[in-house]
């Protein structure tokens, strides 16, 4: 029985350690807390906007929310820039007041 090298096994757990952690940090998605300023509704994508926050919540697809000013939510999802403006990509929202 061949005895095999030890740097070779501990490369390849390295390498292991890395893929796993490219793979959760994919799959991350963050979970904030807002109060609603305002609601848009467009054509496949509702645009949220809160108080205190630059950025502005999207959520894709043809749903109806009964969201409206001041309503306190939980979203979760996950941030991106598209045309030099901060997002934030809406996976799952929850109304908390």
């Amino acid at each position: 029985m061949e005895k095999i090298n030890s740097p070779k096994i501990y490369l390849l757990i390295s390498i292991i350690g890395v893929l796993m952690l490219l793979f959760i940090a994919q799959n991350f998605q963050e979970k904030r807390t807002g109060i609603i300023e305002g609601v848009k509704y467009s054509n496949n994508k509702i645009s949220i906007t809160l108080e205190n926050e630059n950025a502005t919540l999207t959520i894709f697809g043809n749903k109806i929310l009964s969201l409206k000013s001041g309503d306190e939510i939980i979203y979760e999802g996950k941030p991106e820039t598209y045309r030099g403006k901060e997002q934030f990509i809406v996976d799952k929202i929850v109304l908390l007041k």
